[in-house]
């Protein structure tokens, strides 16, 4: 940042602290007596503002928190005390994502320097297990009123209307209006609306001289539609994502990320969206070019969407798995290798694990009783499965011994063994944890939490009694003893260095171990692998996927026993694939 920056702007630190309430002595003798326990415990959300420039603490400076909590959402607003402090509470478990994006006292709008806080569509969340500092870099620039009016479909004012205006943040009162304070030299401003029951909404454009703009809520729509090949065939498992044309930076920071998958017949659907003109775009897919198209949303049905099929180089599919039509995987999640270097793919879509040889002959096909999202294999040839809440053991031929409950029901992202101990890694209540147990399922304890990964991503790994987690977010490798106390951190987040995990959001994504014991890692930006020694040092680049679209997905990783093939999985594809050797 150069000095004339500096002179108008601020930084905001962003602390997140866990209020834990352990229960006392008093607190269990007041429950086995049948009096009402203490409320959940909660987190205190807070942090400061200051001036970059003089250093000096910004009083009544407004922070927006938003937080999803049980289903539920909502917006908290903190105004800085005379110290420059905010505060507010949340429960605890909740997502919560800070916003310093308003106006300060002397009348400017706050604009962020810092891209790579908003480098994506989907909010970061702040992990709030302990205490966190985030500096945020703000930018001051002088501003302007402006008068926002939200009224009902039957034209009575609407309350507790949430808006953004840009990225000023609004709530309309009893009478439907609401003021923002906006940039006075901006160009034209998106403006979205969301009503409080999130039923109804409105996107408009705000126009660099207009002081007032009214919103006439409606009742949020939903695209749905097939996805068809220029002959009318159906196209399954295409990835659509419905992105708002005006409103559009305004209305991801009051939704849900819009986005789905087409079913086996090519139908898809997503719901919740204001009226106005959207963009809906796929991404590249089994057999399927990326594209796009614009929606003026005004009714419920779109009309059937022609994607065209993308023109396959066969050479770059040398020895994938799941090309044949035996081997078709309708929706790869998770893959690992077995003692015989046969492939075992988590086929998510059907509830189904594929067993392929390396030469993709279908061996076998293992009915699961949920949707498996991860697996390893023993020593025994015995096979860990997790998924959808869920977790359950496979004998050699895929016969279910014993299954269990996830811990907290929740998704399974990785799933590890070391001797008769199993290690599952999934959602906690703020970012990822990790929890052993006993192979039948029973005696979970959890060893590691709030570890922090982005894209719904986070794999671990055992090897020689250390347990190993691509910690995305932080560029790093966590070695961990197997009772949960790390003992290496491996960084490596200078992209100016070989040793970089590679392009990506974040990453590594996935890791694994060669035959050799050295640790291999996959970046999903280009689906490039790299290699480093049991201590974090970089031992040289594998090769990557030179067809990659730089998807932000999992890229899970596997390596044949004479350590000459290195798999990778093609969610784009739904294939297992061979990186090609450097």
């Amino acid at each position: 940042m150069n000095g004339r920056t500096m002179a108008y702007g601020v930084i905001a630190s962003v602390c997140v602290m866990m209020l834990i309430v352990s229960p006392s002595a008093d607190a269990q003798k007041r429950s086995a007596s049948g009096v009402k326990p203490r409320a959940a415990a909660r987190c205190t959300v807070s942090g400061k503002v200051t001036d970059l420039t003089t250093g000096k603490p910004v009083a009544g400076f407004p922070v927006m928190v938003y937080v999803q909590h049980a289903g539920s959402r909502s917006a908290h607003r903190a105004v800085t005390d005379r110290n420059g402090v905010y505060k507010t509470s949340v429960p605890r478990g909740a997502r919560a994502v800070c916003y310093v994006m308003s106006y300060d006292p002397q009348g400017k709008s706050a604009y962020l320097l810092d891209d790579a806080w908003m480098q994506s569509w989907r909010p970061r969340t702040l992990t709030v297990s302990k205490a966190t500092t985030h500096d945020i870099k703000l930018k001051l620039q002088e501003s302007r009123d402006v008068v926002l009016t939200a009224a009902l479909p039957d034209g009575k004012p609407a309350s507790g209307v949430q808006v953004l205006a840009g990225r000023a943040p609004a709530q309309t009162g009893h009478d439907g209006r609401a003021t923002v304070k906006v940039p006075k030299k901006a160009a034209a401003l998106e403006v979205a609306a969301i009503s409080a029951d999130h039923l109804q909404g409105a996107c408009a454009v705000l126009k660099p001289d207009q002081s007032t703009l009214a919103l006439r809520l409606e009742p949020l729509r939903t695209i749905s539609g097939t996805v068809t090949d220029r002959e009318g065939k159906p196209l399954p498992n295409v990835s659509l994502v419905a992105m708002p044309i005006i409103g559009e930076e305004a209305a991801y920071r009051l939704m849900e990320p819009m986005a789905t998958r087409t079913d086996a017949e090519g139908r898809f659907e997503v719901k919740g969206l204001p009226v106005g003109r959207w963009m809906v775009y796929w991404n590249k897919g089994e057999g399927v070019k990326a594209g796009q198209m614009t929606v003026a949303l005004k009714g419920a049905v779109l009309e059937p969407v022609t994607a065209e099929r993308a023109v396959m180089d066969p050479s770059l599919f040398k020895g994938s798995i799941g090309r044949s039509p035996e081997t078709k995987i309708t929706q790869a999640s998770s893959f690992a290798l077995d003692g015989n270097d046969n492939i075992l793919v988590c086929d998510e879509a059907r509830s189904r694990v594929l067993k392929v040889s390396p030469d993709d002959k279908l061996l076998a096909t293992w009915n699961i009783p949920f949707q498996p999202e991860a697996l390893d294999v023993r020593d025994d040839g015995c096979v860990l499965v997790g998924g959808h809440g869920k977790i359950a053991l496979l004998d050699a031929t895929g016969t279910v011994k014993a299954t269990g409950n996830a811990p907290g029901g929740r998704s399974v992202t990785a799933i590890a063994h070391e001797g008769s101990d199993v290690f599952v890694c999934a959602q906690g209540e703020t970012g990822f944890a990790v929890y052993r147990m006993k192979d039948d399922f029973t005696a979970p304890k959890r060893i590691i939490g709030a570890l922090s990964g982005c894209c719904g991503q986070m794999d671990i790994r055992v090897h020689q009694g250390f347990l190993y987690a691509a910690e995305n977010t932080r560029f790093s490798v966590g070695k961990y003893s197997l009772d949960g106390k790390k003992v290496a951190d491996f960084v490596h987040s200078d992209s100016k260095k070989p040793a970089y995990y590679g392009e990506g959001c974040c990453e590594p994504k996935n890791l694994c171990f060669g035959p050799d014991g050295t640790i291999y890692t996959a970046a999903s930006g280009k689906m490039e692998v790299k290699r480093y020694g049991l201590d974090g040092k970089f031992l040289g680049n594998v090769g990557h996927l030179p067809d990659s679209d730089g998807s932000c997905v999992r890229v899970t990783l596997g390596v044949s026993k004479d350590g000459k093939r290195v798999y990778i999985l093609d969610t784009a594809n739904n294939v297992v694939r061979l990186i090609p050797r450097k």
